[in-house]
């Protein structure tokens, strides 16, 4: 795991506290969800993880610029505060960069929750 998959992983995993509204999840099962967003991320053609990682880096730089604390250093409230204004970015490179973390682990929620 590198720097950029476990980014990947905290990102994801705010995603799930956010759409759960708790974090009564088993470990087990936050490990399937953020592990197939960096599966995905993996099976990616490399002209998508180039621009994939790039983004991740300035997603990071960003966060340390702004809070001088590494993302998964801060409290969920600024975690999620710095996600929606990514997300809410006028351009468009950060805020599809969200949306595909965010939907790629909505989805592997959902899809774990109809097999259990």
């Amino acid at each position: 795991m590198n720097l950029i998959e476990n980014s990947l992983m905290n990102i994801s995993y705010v995603f799930i506290r956010r759409e759960l509204k708790s974090t009564s999840i088993e470990n087990s099962h936050i490990n399937k969800i953020t592990n197939f967003v960096v599966l995905q991320f993996r099976l990616s053609p490399k002209y998508v993880k180039f621009g994939m990682g790039s983004l991740v880096i300035l997603f990071l730089t960003f966060t340390l610029a702004l809070k001088f604390r590494r993302f998964s250093g801060l409290t969920f409230k600024n975690q999620s505060v710095i996600l929606e204004s990514w997300k809410n970015s006028s351009f468009s490179p950060f805020s599809d960069f969200i949306k595909y973390v965010e939907s790629f682990t909505i989805l592997a929620l959902y899809d774990l929750d109809k097999r259990n």
